[in-house]
Order: structure tokens, then C-alpha cells, then sequence
């Protein structure tokens, strides 16, 4: 039931595309989008599972959002909102917290040391919601991660354990009175399992955060209001857009964290460039993207949608600075097209050897050139060439049992050529056959921007 609740859940967010800065944090936001499957669910002929004689969950969600929506009414939208933005701080490193309850830390870094392998606590934020904490580890080669399917890869996720014996995920909130925990690793994950030395115990020390740990207050910037919902199958175009959503005032800057919003027919793909920032002089404005800046950030969600954060020294800035960023959509070339290239690689081929094929391909009504073929230890490189019509296609080999693929693919805004991997159990020998499907062509760039200055 959970899964199917949260899947529909999750189709219902991209469908109304509320926006999340209006409402109170993550539990108040769930109980809404349950209160909103309620509605749909009793809008359709339920399954004969929704017919079970018991009180939904979600129906508690419906309740407590008529309860929400009284409050609304009475006090008022931007004072609601007002409300829970004096809930929220923001913690550099952590991102966006919630005040309301304790905020607790190490009191000093964790060690353990066996062999040459250290893993260390070194930092952590222990709020009433949950917990991050964050380790290192040296001392590892990289022949001690796994890296093909034959080897048995550490999967064993992070736990903490309380005094009292119990254990919970590295992620779940501990109680106030718990002054001690200690991390506990199976293995190292990300490690050939057998390989290093398993079943590590930190202990970590907490201590109140009052002294060490600087919040800043979390100022409001709403949002422009979203554009109504439309379908996928309605768009003839593909569209961005970035809003400024919240804002944090630092000791020398900002920090601002937006939402970036896409609108793109069923089957494109859109991509954009890194943000650029400028401001009323026509001066580029340097910035960084601040680490854990979106972390626990409600303002963007769903398919789609997605948050952003960067952070800049005020020093010298003239305002209003103009946030902007340049995408280009790629749209899928209709029909069922394919096309195979069949090249000789050999028997005997050596990792690293480099293959000049030069061969040519009719294929979506253009022309595709495989250039060249690169030999990896579990399977090859492809560079190709593109026609003028093609701005991307799909590549794949036959007879390969694959375990993974990679290469530039879409991150080119313009590429004249790709170059992709292909990852096979047992690396194809003699005559391999390169297939190329899912062609896509390329429309224009476009640009979008946004404006914000600390007066508005």
C-alpha cells in the first residue's frame, strides 16, 4: 500500500505543481499531497483494495488539511507562510533546518584506524527531524572498490547505534537525552566485500550546538506565481524557467535558493548550461554553488522541478543582478529507425588499443560516421560522428550483457560528435555489431533569466 500510495502520490505533485513554499515544512506538505490522492482516489472507481473496511491514512492527511485551511482563512496566507519561514534556518554545510527544536553536533572528531585504513567522523547535525553525519574514509586504493559485476560490491547501508543497544538508519533523528551514539559499518560501502576489514564501530560524541553551530535566518522571497499545470501532451515547446524562492543574508553576501522548472512535450529532452550571474553594471558577479544549500529545501520537487542554491560576496555588486542560463531541447526524430555498423575488432584486441573504422551509416534520414572504436578491459568506446539532422542518438552493441554504459551524450549543447561507452560481462570479440536507435534532433537555445535585488 505504501509504495502505490507514494507513486501516486508523486504523480499527483507533477499534475498540480503546488508550490511548496506556501506550505509548512515536509510533514505538512505529505499530509497535503495525501489529502489530494483522497480526492483524486474517490473522483475514479476504486480497486477492490481501496474497498477494504478500515480508515485510510490518507484520510487523517484530509483532516488535518481542513484544519490547515481554517488556519489559512482566518490568519491569512503570507502570515501562515511568515509562521514557518520563522521555523527555518539555514546552517553553511547543512542547508536548510528547522529551529524549532534542539540543534546538536559532534563534540569533537571520531577516529578509527586499522591497518592503513582511517575512518573518520568528522562533522554532524542532529536536529528533532533527523540526522547528518558525515564521514570520511582514507587510506583506500582504488583497486579496493568494486568495479565489474563480477565483483561482490559493499551494498550494507550505514547504521547508528544508541546506548541502549538499538540501531537506526544513519538518517533517523536521535532523542534529545541521547548524548552518545556510535556508527556502525558493515563494510565500507562502494568496497569489494572480503577485501578490507568489515564491521567498523565508531563512537561519536554529541554535544549542544549553541556555542559552534551559526544559524542564519531564512528570509522570504516568494515566489512568481507558477503558470497553470499543463499537460505534456498539450506542449509544442520545450520551456525553463528559474524563480528566487529564499534567501539567506550571510556575514559578506547571499545566498539564494530558487526553483528550476521545466515544460517539455512527452519523450524530449531539455538541458541547460551552469547559471551565470550579472549585475546592473553588466559585471560578472562570481559565485559558488554552496554544498547541502538545497538539503531539506521544500521548494522544488517532482519530475521536472528541481532546486538550485548559489552563494556570492555582496562586495561591489550594483543591483539588481540577473540570474541567467542558456538550454537547448532535443526532440525525438519520429518512426522506428535503426541502423547497425558491423566493424572487426579481432580476436587478441589489447585494453587501450585504438581501432580507425571511418564507416558510414544511413540512419533517421541523415548520416552518422563511426570514427573510431576505443578497447576497454570490459568492453569499448564508440566516437561518432553526427549529419545534420541528428543532435543525439542511442548507441548499444550486440551480444553484449551489459552492466553499465556512459559517455557525453546530452551534456554537449551542440555536439558534432558523442563519444559512448558500453560495458559488457564478457567483452564481444571478432565481428561486433554497433547499433544505433533513438534519434533525436535539436532545436535553438533559449534564455532564460530572472532579476532579484535584497530590496524586494
Amino acid at each position: 500500500m505504501k509504495n502505490n500510495l507514494e507513486r501516486k502520490i508523486g504523480d499527483i505533485s507533477i499534475k498540480f505543481a503546488w508550490n511548496q513554499a506556501q506550505l509548512a515544512p515536509r510533514d505538512a506538505f505529505v499530509r497535503k499531497l495525501e489529502a489530494q490522492l483522497a480526492d483524486e482516489v474517490m473522483k475514479t472507481n476504486p480497486s477492490p483494495f481501496w474497498k477494504i473496511s478500515h480508515v485510510p491514512v490518507w484520510l487523517y492527511g484530509f483532516v488535518l488539511l481542513l484544519l490547515m485551511a481554517v488556519v489559512v482563512s482566518l490568519v491569512g496566507t503570507s502570515k501562515v507562510y511568515a509562521g514557518v519561514l520563522k521555523l527555518l534556518g539555514y546552517v553553511d554545510g547543512f542547508g536548510i533546518v528547522n529551529t524549532e527544536g534542539s540543534l546538536r553536533t559532534i563534540g569533537y572528531p571520531a577516529s578509527l584506524t586499522r591497518g592503513d585504513i582511517t575512518v573518520t567522523v568528522y562533522d554532524a547535525m542532529f536536529t528533532t527531524e533527523k540526522t547528518e553525519l558525515r564521514y570520511s574514509v582514507t587510506g583506500l586504493n582504488n583497486s579496493d572498490y568494486a568495479h565489474t559485476a563480477n565483483q561482490e560490491e559493499c551494498r550494507e547501508p550505514e547504521k547508528i547505534r544508541l546506548p541502549d543497544g538499538t540501531t537506526q538508519s544513519i538518517q533517523s533523528p536521535i532523542p534529545d537525552a541521547v548524548d552518545s551514539i556510535e556508527l556502525i559499518l558493515t563494510c565500507i560501502p562502494g568496497t569489494i566485500i572480503g577485501q578490507i576489514p568489515g564491521d567498523w564501530t565508531i563512537p561519536v560524541v554529541i554535544s549542544p550546538g549553541q556555542d559552534t553551530i551559526k544559524v542564519y535566518p531564512l528570509e522570504e522571497h516568494a515566489p512568481t506565481a507558477m503558470e497553470a499545470y499543463v499537460p505534456a501532451s498539450a506542449l509544442s515547446k520545450a520551456e525553463v524557467y528559474i524563480e528566487v524562492g529564499r534567501v539567506v543574508k550571510t556575514d559578506d553576501g547571499f545566498i539564494l535558493i530558487g526553483t528550476e522548472v521545466t515544460r517539455r512535450p512527452a519523450g524530449w529532452t531539455v538541458i541547460r548550461t551552469n547559471l551565470s550571474i550579472t549585475d546592473a553594471n553588466s559585471q560578472a558577479v562570481k559565485f559558488k554553488y554552496p554544498d547541502s544549500a538545497t538539503s531539506g529545501s521544500d521548494l522544488a520537487y517532482g519530475i521536472d522541478r528541481s532546486p538550485w542554491a548559489i552563494q556570492f560576496n555582496a562586495q561591489g555588486v550594483a543591483f539588481p543582478i540577473k540570474i541567467s542560463t542558456e538550454s537547448k531541447a532535443f526532440e525525438p526524430i519520429s518512426g522506428d529507425e535503426k541502423a547497425k555498423i558491423t566493424v572487426e575488432v579481432g580476436q587478441n584486441a589489447q585494453v587501450g588499443d585504438v581501432i580507425e573504422v571511418k564507416q558510414t551509416v544511413a540512419f533517421a534520414g541523415d548520416i552518422v560516421q563511426l570514427n573510431k572504436i576505443t578497447v576497454y578491459q570490459d568492453g569499448y568506446g564508440f566516437d561518432l560522428s553526427l549529419g545534420n539532422q541528428i543532435s543525439n542518438l542511442n548507441v548499444s552493441l550486440e551480444n553484449c550483457k551489459g552492466f553499465g554504459s556512459g559517455g557525453v551524450g546530452f551534456a554537449a549543447i551542440e555536439p558534432e560528435t558523442i563519444n559512448q561507452s558500453i560495458f559488457c560481462e564478457t567483452r564481444p570479440a571478432g565481428r561486433i555489431t554497433i547499433v544505433l536507435t533513438d534519434a533525436f534532433s535539436s532545436h535553438d537555445r533559449r534564455t532564460t533569466e530572472v532579476f532579484w535585488s535584497p530590496d524586494e
